[in-house]
């Protein structure tokens, strides 16, 4: 469950990386209370075991004497939530999950937290992205689903970046592999349909 902060928001995105990695140090743990207040209430972005100060009003409040820190246990146990309640496995290594958030609603009355809709989402590991050029950057792909999401219509925002982030790469990998016939570009096209294609991480029900 998580606590969102406007019900307005629709999409959530789940990034994993260990604090002390190559990838978390250079590209998160600098930049993690940034990335909360850039997002406003267009996306949430949950740093799965970062801890950030909250101030007098109860909302994320960091400081520089008081930034977000990473808290091991709470990444471990965040990965094992998620690994029971879906089909997803986390890689190893920094790696993302783009979904849609859901209210529950039990007898009419609505939950004060959200869940993820594992039946309709975009995840893949963000080192391999970048070592096949799938994506520019990381700070880049936050800006992308920023704006995407910002931009959104209807109600199944997932579905939009998709198609906007992997289109987009697929339709620059197909020029790319057309003008130089290499297979590179071949490479990055399935990569791209890899990563942002939408996949049903459902947990089978076989009762």
């Amino acid at each position: 469950m998580m606590r969102l902060r406007s019900k307005s928001t629709q999409l959530v995105v789940l990034v994993f990386a260990i604090g002390d990695s190559e990838f978390g140090v250079s590209n998160l743990q600098t930049h993690v209370d940034y990335w909360n207040l850039r997002s406003k209430d267009s996306v949430d972005f949950f740093f799965v075991g970062y801890r950030t100060p909250l101030g007098i009003d109860g909302e994320p409040s960091p400081t520089k004497d008081q930034p977000s820190e990473f808290l091991p246990h709470a990444f471990v146990n965040a990965i094992e939530t998620i690994e029971a309640a879906s089909s997803w496995e986390f890689p190893g290594q920094a790696s993302i999950i783009i979904g849609r958030a859901v209210i529950p609603t039990t007898e009419g009355y609505e939950s004060s937290q959200a869940v993820i809709d594992f039946s309709s989402i975009v995840e893949f590991d963000l080192v391999k992205a970048l070592k096949n050029e799938v994506i520019d950057s990381v700070p880049a792909l936050f800006e992308a689903i920023i704006r995407v999401v910002r931009d959104r219509h209807g109600t199944k925002p997932e579905w939009l970046l998709s198609d906007r982030l992997g289109g987009r790469k697929l339709w620059d990998s197909f020029v790319e592999g057309v003008a130089s016939k290499l297979p590179k570009g071949v490479q990055k096209m399935a990569a791209a349909m890899d990563c942002f294609r939408i996949k049903n991480l459902e947990r089978p029900n076989f009762s």
